[in-house]
């Protein structure tokens, strides 16, 4: 591109950009005029409480020393999958309102909602209504606490919010984090190992001259404290031939910071459709995992040991 050629463009973005400095400054936006506004300007740090309403069913989380459900049952919040629906709920930005008075909300799917998500945010509660699809069906009509206006917003946007109990529900299999873990136990087939973490690394108890290579173990730590449960079992459901009188594998940590606590994970010897039945430390109902998971566990230590890479072989002369 020649000069020439450049200069011709900078003086048309000059011009666009004076053009539109003006429109601003001759036509102003009326107050609280914006283009897609957001629906509840607040953050998610403010909230306290939401509940998910749908025909008779009611889920409502709460917000302790963190976020619990309270109802149906009392469970852990799922953490990610939490604060990734409240940074939903507090940035929902509309395609657009629809400002005329609405004689027929049963034509929106509004007169009797699938859905309305109610929350509370420092003592002042909200409610979103939402009701059916758009004709083009790429959006869903809602109604909101605060506005007499219908609101068309994103199919995608509303899928977020739109959580079961499952997914809101923390489907971890133990509590401690990688870092607070300092000993386990692994039970499987008759054989028995401990491992314990000291100043130097890991070490055996049955083997304490084997070499442990700690970022293996560390990985291997990793692996099964991010490991979720892929489904519950009902409160009190526990079928004879999930196996629990003889389970074939236990895992057990040994951690805490100020207060030292151990847990357990019992894997039962038997198979269900929905996955390997297994008691877990922090939930009451029996959890499913994959049954890849099985294959995840080593037999003893020996799959972490320290091994000395061979020396390179020698160039030349």
């Amino acid at each position: 591109m020649n000069l020439k050629k450049l200069w011709v463009y900078l003086v048309i973005l000059l011009v666009i950009a004076g053009f539109l400095a003006a429109t601003r400054f001759f036509w102003p936006q009326a107050p609280g005029e914006e283009k897609n506004p957001l629906l509840f300007p607040l953050s998610s740090a403010a909230l306290e409480e939401v509940q998910w309403k749908r025909g008779e069913e009611i889920i409502r989380i709460k917000k302790g020393k963190g976020w619990e459900i309270v109802t149906p049952l009392a469970l852990a919040a799922d953490t990610p999958v939490l604060e990734g629906i409240l940074q939903g709920l507090t940035g929902l930005r509309p395609q657009r309102a629809i400002t005329e008075p609405i004689q027929n909300l049963s034509e929106f799917g509004l007169d009797s909602p699938a859905l309305i998500i109610s929350f509370q945010a420092q003592g002042k509660g909200e409610e979103i209504r939402i009701g059916a699809k758009n004709a083009v069906g790429n959006a869903y009509y809602v109604k909101t606490s605060r506005s007499p206006s219908l609101f068309l917003v994103d199919s995608f946007q509303i899928k977020e919010l739109d959580r079961d109990l499952f997914a809101l529900r923390s489907k971890k299999i133990f509590s401690f984090a990688s870092e607070q873990v300092h000993g386990f136990e692994i039970s499987s087939d008759g054989k028995v190992f401990f491992l314990e973490k000291g100043s130097k690394g890991w070490t055996s108890k049955e083997k304490p001259n084997l070499a442990l290579a700690k970022e293996k173990v560390a990985s291997f730590l990793s692996d099964l404290l991010v490991t979720q449960a892929k489904g519950f079992a009902e409160p009190g459901e526990e079928a004879p031939d999930w196996g629990f009188k003889k389970p074939r594998l236990q895992i057990r940590l040994l951690g805490g910071e100020q207060e030292k606590k151990e847990e357990t994970l019992i894997l039962g010897a038997g198979t269900a459709e929905k996955g390997l039945p297994t008691r877990s430390p922090i939930h009451r109902e029996i959890l499913f995992l994959d049954p890849g998971f099985i294959k995840k566990i080593p037999q003893g230590p020996e799959v972490w040991e320290e091994k000395n890479e061979p020396a390179p072989a020698r160039k030349g002369p």
